[in-house]
């Protein structure tokens, strides 16, 4: 099951962090939310790793 860890608002930030994500070694999949905005997904067993690498690179 895929788990929503970070929304932006643009599809170039959302690419940004896919592949420094995907350079990690996680799976992440981009969805978009109408509006502009995109939801960042990545499997439930993998999100906490994910949420710390956000928080210590992208300060979110």
């Amino acid at each position: 099951m895929w788990q929503i860890v970070y929304v932006v608002h643009t599809r170039e930030e959302a690419e940004r962090i896919e592949e420094e994500l995907t350079a990690e070694g996680f799976l992440i999949k981009i969805e978009g939310m109408g509006e502009g905005d995109y939801q960042i997904k990545t499997p439930r067993s993998e999100a906490e790793e994910v949420y710390e690498i956000l928080n210590q690179r992208f300060n979110v």
